[in-house]
């Protein structure tokens, strides 16, 4: 590489470790050249939509990324960053916007590359940087700066090996507010829908540019190297350990179909079968291969991302993504603020060449939320697994299929799995992939005569089995016993821990803070490992892709999908012969949580089970088909996608396709950017009685652990915000073992009952 040149040489872009500006912008060309090799499915797709030579786009990114930071030549900012002045002066993203608007003609009439590069500190909104008022001529070396800005021409032969195809003429706008107005203008003028693929990757690869090169990462891993001979490496250890299991009699036969599936990927196999091996040997067949594995769940986020790093020895190369990350992301990095920061940066932004996260991470971006240029394109440049697709109601599932056509549309693979897919939902992605070269579907004939569980109906309340439940736990079980509402698992299990003692059960739901869910999340799995009898009284919450094997199950009745879901939490690994299943009537809440038809239906169906039936796979895929007919289901869910369609494009429109959504819109665009529509309005707040642990905590993330997502009613006005803590505090009662505490359904008895 050239040396610096003598001018240039105490021109610095970064003080600690120091580096030049002509070293930096060296660097990030460096990595964007690696970028491209890796994005080139990106590339292609968007020079195709904006009607330019992928060479041309390919000069444009360059100009971005070695233009991005010309704007640290400046009296002011040379002055701050060597110490001599503490005055924040002009920004310098906004300092660098002439030279990149008269170095790359604008497209279509939208100076994209220069709204890329004024925003690659702060996301772009109409009125960014639009309070200062100056000269911009009169602030730069320019002597140095019009020197570094020709030598574009050289830099750019230099590493493409061919000429910068634009002149580069000294820019004409100075005066900031006529420049800031003219790329306003120019970006709201009613720009096409292609305008996000362009403006998203020229901003994802300045990101990458700038910040692989600032933080020094010369090896960054833009894919997973042999991501199948990891899975199948995992699959061996993990059969060399054990006996004949469930998995290991049917996994063969699914992970086979999947890893030969070069295109979309529809998989439905049991719980404990191996499908998620069967998912990621899928994902391996991408070249190269990065990975975004969505989850409905934290709790199953945080699940799987331990199990991508441990089992599969992936390690640093996996990120995480949602609400609470950074909790786990700070206790792995022991709170060192600049290791967090930048795995937060990496994770969240999908930079990592595998990220779990959950569902909402994709479906913001679609929203124009947070980082969505670099959310976008990572995803687009992935093989993207949607785990639990049968987990979300019709407004989050219009999302989803809306999303996985604008993913298929720009080339990414996809794999829609579960246990239990309503036929609706497989015609409906049908219908969205068929473009796109349709799906090969994966099935589990295998397990199609496998027995794990007999099935007994009682047409009583859960109460009335409490003997029941107590003689299993004496009988040294492993008892999950399974409710439709919080209220009920706290009544239920003040009942069995009266009988049995509170050391020999347990309560999961979702109104515990964040601190005390993780800790659940563990203690329910060591009950699992008990020698002696143990209790669990859970919610809904245990239904999705907990690793946990309990010999006994008592449940209220619930729509079949989730019940076969909860079914899946006992004799998982089929070594138990036949465990029994008792489903119960259910109490007036549950209709609420699930409606009362889908619950009278479910129940008509199981009344049909001779009691004490084994019950095979080919009978539930039955039950579901049954549980959820095709023909309103699917109008439903067709209707609702178009609908999410129709809400995405409203709000991207009034973004110009490429601002970011800011939360303090006055127009409120944001209370459409939703990735879920919650049933019964709910609220994240803070127990007052946690307000000396959010005190003393020593890193702001921290404070996370000790919020609870509760329905509004519980609080009412009895919730303040605290600035200074950031969060916000709320009069409730909170108790360990049981939660925040509702006045509500304390005494309740079960009253809803279909015959």
């Amino acid at each position: 590489m050239d040396s610096t040149p003598s001018i240039l040489s105490d021109v610095l872009a970064k003080s600690s470790p120091r580096q030049t500006l002509i070293e930096h912008s060296r660097e990030a060309v460096v990595h964007l050249r690696r970028f491209l090799q890796y994005f080139d499915q990106q590339v292609g797709y968007t020079a195709r939509a904006m009607s330019i030579s992928q060479d041309e786009l390919i000069s444009r990114l360059f100009a971005s990324m070695w233009l991005h930071d010309i704007g640290k030549a400046t009296r002011d900012f040379q002055a701050r960053i060597k110490g001599e002045t503490t005055q924040p002066g002009v920004y310098h993203p906004l300092l660098s916007v002439p030279f990149v608007l008269a170095a790359t003609p604008p497209v279509g009439g939208i100076p994209y590359e220069a709204l890329a590069v004024l925003s690659h500190h702060s996301p772009y909104y109409s009125g960014l940087y639009g309070t200062i008022e100056t000269d911009l001529r009169s602030r730069y070396l320019w002597d140095a700066t019009w020197f570094f800005y020709q030598m574009l021409r050289d830099e750019h032969a230099r590493l493409l090996g061919r000429s910068y195809p634009f002149p580069l003429p000294e820019p004409t706008t100075w005066d900031s507010r006529t420049l800031l107005a003219k790329l306003r203008n120019a970006a709201s003028d009613y720009p096409p829908t292609k305008a996000r693929a362009w403006f998203g990757l020229l901003a994802a690869a300045i990101h990458y540019g700038d910040w692989l090169s600032s933080g020094h990462h010369d090896s960054w891993n833009y894919a997973l190297p042999d991501l199948t001979d990891a899975v199948q490496a995992a699959i061996q250890a993990h059969a060399a350990q054990g006996p004949d299991t469930f998995a290991r009699r049917v996994a063969p036969g699914i992970q086979a179909r999947a890893a030969a599936t070069s295109g979309h990927l529809l998989l439905v196999a049991p719980t404990g079968s191996g499908k998620t091996e069967a998912a990621l040997l899928w994902a391996g067949r991408s070249s190269p291969t990065r990975l975004v594995y969505l989850l409905p769940t934290r709790v199953t986020s945080n699940a799987m991302y331990e199990r991508l790093k441990r089992r599969l020895g992936l390690k640093d190369l996996v990120g995480l993504a949602h609400g609470t990350a950074g909790l786990v992301i700070g206790e792995e990095k022991a709170w060192q603020n600049e290791a967090f920061r930048s795995e937060m940066l990496y994770s969240s932004t999908l930079m990592r060449p595998a990220v779990v996260a959950t569902v909402d991470q994709i479906l913001l971006s679609k929203f124009n939320v947070n980082h969505w240029p670099l959310v976008e394109t990572n995803a687009a440049q992935s093989a993207i697994v949607f785990d639990e697709i049968h987990a979300y109601d019709l407004y989050t599932l219009g999302l989803i299929l809306n999303a996985a056509r604008e993913l298929a549309d720009r080339g990414a693979r996809l794999c829609f799995m579960s246990a239990t897919m309503p036929d609706f939902i497989r015609r409906a992605i049908a219908r969205i992939l068929k473009p796109y070269g349709g799906f090969t579907y994966v099935d589990c004939p295998e397990a199609g005569e496998e027995q794990r569980h007999e099935l007994y109906l009682r047409n009583e309340p859960l109460e009335d089995g409490l003997d029941d439940i107590e003689e299993a736990y004496r009988q040294g079980k492993k008892v999950l016993v399974v409710v439709n509402t919080v209220d009920t698992a706290c009544r239920l299990h003040r009942l069995v821990s009266a009988r049995i003692g509170r050391e020999n059960t347990m309560l999961f739901h979702s109104r515990f803070i964040e601190r005390d869910r993780r800790q659940r999340e563990n203690d329910i799995e060591k009950g699992n490992q008990r020698a002696d009898g143990f209790v669990a009284v859970v919610t809904q919450i245990v239904e999705v892709s907990l690793d946990i094997d309990y010999d006994v199950m008592f449940t209220q009745i619930a729509p079949v999908d989730a019940l076969v879901q909860r079914f899946g939490r006992v004799n998982r690994k089929g070594l138990k012969g036949l465990s029994p299943i008792y489903i119960f009537q259910v109490d007036e809440g549950s209709a609420k949580v699930y409606g009362p038809d889908l619950l009278e239906a479910s129940w008509k169906l199981m009344r049909r089970i001779k009691p004490g039936s084994a019950i095979r796979q080919a009978d539930i895929l039955g039950w579901v088909k049954k549980q959820y007919p095709v023909r309103k289901w699917l109008r439903d869910a067709l209707a609702k996608s178009e609908e999410m369609a129709n809400q995405v494009r409203w709000v991207r429109n009034n973004l110009w396709q490429i601002q970011t959504l800011r939360f303090s819109n006055e127009d409120g665009l944001w209370k459409l950017a939703q990735s879920r529509q919650e049933q019964f309005p709910s609220i994240e707040i803070v127990p007052e009685c946690f307000r000396p642990d959010v005190e003393a905590c020593e890193h702001p993330m921290q404070r996370a652990n000790y919020v609870a997502r509760v329905p509004a009613y519980i609080v009412q006005s009895r919730h303040y915000f605290d600035s200074d803590y950031g969060v916000l505090f709320a009069d409730v009662e909170y108790d360990p073992e049981y939660g925040v505490i509702s006045n509500y359904g304390k005494e309740r008895k079960s009253k809803t009952v279909f015959c």
